[in-house]
């Protein structure tokens, strides 16, 4: 795995500052996409499993039960999500959100 999970200060800042909701992690080869959500009383980041850049869809099946999406689709979702409802309103200290 390309992607190291300490690289998340960033985006995590970014997506704090610009009160955005989402946004995601990529090295090309890699993907994760990222939630900033307030879970009882805390602001949580939320990620997804790593997604390549190859990855197909592949419809649900009683061999693949849960189905494959595509980068694309992941992209194209989010971007709806992000569309439809409002962004992030967490109000944290950049020292308490992110760590130095």
């Amino acid at each position: 795995m390309l992607i190291d999970f300490e690289d998340i200060g960033q985006p995590a800042e970014y997506m704090l500052d610009l009160r955005m909701k989402y946004a995601f992690l990529s090295t090309y080869e890699e993907t994760v996409f990222l939630k900033q959500e307030h879970v009882n009383g805390r602001w949580e980041i939320h990620h997804t499993d790593v997604i390549y850049h190859s990855s197909h869809y592949i419809p649900p099946s009683s061999l693949v039960p849960e189905g494959v999406v595509s980068l694309r689709q992941c992209f194209f979702y989010i971007g709806t999500l992000a569309l439809a409802g409002p962004g992030a309103d967490n109000r944290l200290p950049s020292i308490q959100w992110v760590r130095q």
